[in-house]
């Protein structure tokens, strides 16, 4: 009798097949990015969920500086990716971070509104009347907004006070680079200077791009590291991996963004 009810056993599941596996448990992948990669990493979150099915990619777009101040104050993150070294350099040096890599650079570039008028180069952002925005200097698009009006007054293509006169034209100075573009976009602002990765989404009919020379900037790069009390710490250093794969440097550079050095 054991005989048969082992053999009809057996029969059951060589026919029908061993009981089907347990979907994985759904996951939440947290990941802080600066403002600047909003659309491209939108679109590697989307093809991340579809190689890790039942992972939801949970995006936060800011400014670095805040970012690495949540951060810091506790707030929950897998993955934190900065648009430069200082503020990666705060969260590595408070330990709130793994070894960071970079995986992308940038570059600065100014825009103008085509109905600005008398806007025809950089040069022309020193005009009286023109409303301009940048980043606030704690910002990383702040500060190398900064760092290139400085090193243009000391370009012979310009004058010792053209950075005095463009920062007199500013007239609203915002936390993160996506808020420079929204004031530029609905037309409060005759132009400010934005990423290139950025002027490519800006609108070719309504706006003109001047890019800034690499001699005249400080070339923007951007680190990505695993939280150190990441909830998911294995998922975020696969999310950091397929960053740094050539699909996801294939959307980086489709968005704009230079190789990294």
């Amino acid at each position: 009798m054991k005989r048969l009810v082992a053999a009809a056993a057996l029969f059951s599941l060589l026919a029908f097949g061993s009981a089907p596996a347990k979907p994985a448990a759904p996951q939440t992948l947290t990941v802080f990015a600066a403002a600047s990669l909003h659309d491209a990493f939108t679109e590697i979150a989307t093809r991340f969920q579809a190689a890790h099915p039942g992972v939801d990619v949970k995006l936060n777009f800011d400014g670095s500086q805040i970012l690495e101040t949540q951060i810091a104050n506790g707030a929950p993150a897998d993955v934190f990716a900065s648009a430069d070294q200082r503020s990666m350099g705060k969260a590595t040096d408070a330990g709130l971070v793994q070894t960071p890599i970079v995986f992308a650079a940038n570059s600065l570039v100014g825009i103008a509104r085509f109905d600005a008028g008398g806007v025809f180069s950089l040069r022309d952002f020193t005009h009286d009347g023109l409303k301009l925005a940048i980043c606030v200097e704690a910002a990383p698009c702040g500060r190398y907004t900064r760092i290139a009006l400085q090193k243009m007054s000391a370009d012979p293509h310009y004058w010792k006070d053209y950075a005095s006169q463009v920062m007199h034209n500013v007239v609203s100075q915002e936390l993160n680079v996506e808020a420079v573009l929204t004031k530029a976009k609905v037309g409060e602002i005759d132009g400010g200077f934005v990423y290139a990765s950025d002027a490519m989404h800006v609108g070719p009919s309504q706006f003109a791009v001047y890019p800034i020379p690499d001699e005249d900037q400080e070339i923007p790069t951007y680190p990505i590291a695993v939280v150190k009390s990441a909830p998911n710490a294995a998922l975020a250093r696969s999310f950091v991996d397929y960053v740094l794969s050539y699909d996801g440097q294939t959307v980086l550079t489709n968005f704009g963004f230079r190789k990294h050095p």
